[in-house]
């Protein structure tokens, strides 16, 4: 049986939340799938939901309007370890800036940087 995963997916375009949606249901990996087109609105649902039984993987964009998928990373860092340990986190990006990839993959909470669009082999071999 394959094991089922919360998403929450944080990007500002319309058309690849879409995309990545409808990847992540016929994956048969998500048991559920939320989004958020901004960094600050992701922050709140996981303020407001400190707790979660299925692990949640977390699928940032690098380059959102407002707070950047940076940003995220260092306010979701200070969240308490109980929420922390249940969720992973993965960048997305379609940058190809080596500073952008550098500072995201040496970040302490981040797993890895993947390419848009969404590789769903790559994200399973990552996600065992």
């Amino acid at each position: 049986m394959t094991k089922l995963f919360n998403f929450v997916l944080i990007d500002d375009s319309d058309l690849d939340i879409f995309i990545n949606k409808k990847f992540l249901s016929l994956s048969g990996l998500a048991s559920s799938i939320r989004s958020f087109t901004d960094a600050e609105s992701a922050l709140s649902y996981f303020r407001n939901n400190p707790k979660t039984e299925t692990e949640t993987i977390v699928l940032l964009d690098l380059q959102l309007t407002g707070m950047s998928g940076f940003d995220f990373l260092d306010a979701f860092w200070h969240f308490d370890e109980a929420l922390r340990k249940n969720v992973r986190l993965f960048m997305l990006s379609s940058t190809g800036d080596d500073d952008d990839f550098k500072q995201a993959i040496n970040h302490p909470g981040l797993e890895a940087v993947l390419s848009k669009p969404l590789d769903l082999e790559k994200l399973k071999s990552l996600l065992g």
